[in-house]
């Protein structure tokens, strides 16, 4: 994904959680990070869904004509961040 597209996407966006995903650009690299969760490189995989590289997190982002934005967050948390120190965990996050 160009620099162009890119830009409609980065910023960052209140989920549903309370924690805030943030997108932007290094270079010519995309990053993905949710709260102090770390800095996950994304790529595109359609023109408004992002996966990152380590396999941890799964962003869609749905812009309408009016520039309301949706979307859903999937992401893998580490069991140190879930309650019980229960394994890995799939979270499912949406957009607020």
């Amino acid at each position: 994904m160009d620099e162009a597209d890119f830009g409609a996407f980065k910023g960052g966006y209140e989920l549903s959680n309370g924690q805030v995903l943030v997108l932007k650009r290094v270079g010519t690299r995309m990053y993905a990070e949710v709260g102090e969760m770390g800095l996950h490189q994304i790529v595109a995989v359609s023109p408004n869904t992002f996966v990152a590289l380590d396999q941890k997190l799964k962003v869609r982002i749905d812009i309408d004509r009016r520039g309301d934005v949706g979307g859903e967050l999937l992401m893998v948390v580490p069991g140190s961040s879930v309650a019980g120190g229960a394994p890995e965990q799939l979270l499912r996050v949406a957009f607020r």
